[in-house]
């Protein structure tokens, strides 16, 4: 169930904040016209009754379907903003440490700086990967690449055993963990079960909201119309947060394009 669910949210995403919009207001609607028909037979069927006690259950399913997506928008909203610092973090890292390979005898350095700046190129193309598969085989590529460059300074450690060159070792370990923790950031999303819960409760809160329009016997399409607008664009921007890699709010690469742009005046494409 969960993944069918994930699956359908990615491939609606992917296909754009609008899809994903329509879709969620298409249910959620059909769920209050179903809600609505069911109150219209009971009115049929009992005659007019007191919705004073409906009001009462309605509202509060409303109020806890509201604390819901609101605690739903933190949880994606936090890991947000965590890929976003993992960016920054990484691309200061990477810096420092293409700034300390300098420091190194000359050809050392060369060599050294030369493997870092392909390396925060690869770490570009993982930030800015459209899917799963492109973003691993870009952690495949970063892991080569720390394995080099590791190599390279241990053997100018060693040949110079100085506080310099231990200088360079600690921010060549604080990039490679700068990685590590990218990477974590990246894979982490809002779980799916309270995506899957968020959505049930739209669903039957709204059911609810239409049983008690139908014992109304109003529909009152303009203000329904837009309490749906206001519920399948928060969960819609929910998961849009929560989706790194497909999401139309995606965390900027800015960072790391800089750094980049700081190792020459080479061109870089547009960040997002």
């Amino acid at each position: 169930m969960l993944q069918a669910y994930s699956a359908v949210v990615n491939v609606l995403i992917g296909a754009g904040f609008g899809a994903f919009f329509a879709a969620i207001f298409v249910v959620q609607a059909v769920a209050l016209e179903c809600g609505f028909r069911v109150g219209q037979r009971h009115v049929a069927r009992k005659g007019i009754q007191d919705t004073a006690g409906v009001s009462a259950l309605t509202a509060g399913m409303l109020g806890l379907l509201g604390f819901t997506l609101g605690l739903t928008i933190s949880f994606a909203q936090a890991r947000f903003e965590a890929r976003r610092s993992s960016v920054l973090t990484e691309a200061n890292a990477i810096g420092t440490a293409w700034l300390r390979a300098s420091l190194l005898d000359d050809q050392a350095a060369r060599q050294l700086r030369q493997q870092i700046e392909s390396y925060a190129r690869i770490r570009l193309a993982f930030a800015e990967a459209q899917d799963r598969a492109e973003a691993a085989r870009q952690i495949t590529r970063s892991d080569a690449a720390q394995t080099t460059m590791w190599s390279l300074a241990s053997v100018a450690a060693r040949a110079t055993p100085t506080p310099i060159s231990a200088s360079v070792i600690s921010a060549m370990n604080t990039m490679i963990d700068a990685a590590q923790s990218q990477r974590f950031t990246f894979a982490s999303e809002v779980p799916a079960e309270v995506g899957e819960m968020l959505l049930a409760g739209s669903v039957l809160a709204l059911g609810a909201v239409g049983y008690l329009l139908g014992l109304d016997g109003q529909r009152r399409l303009g203000l329904t119309s837009l309490m749906l607008a206001m519920w399948a664009g928060g969960i819609a921007v929910t998961a849009d947060l929560s989706s790194p890699r497909i999401g139309q709010i995606r965390a900027t690469s800015a960072p790391l394009v800089w750094t980049i742009q700081g190792f020459s005046n080479s061109p870089m494409p547009s960040t997002r």
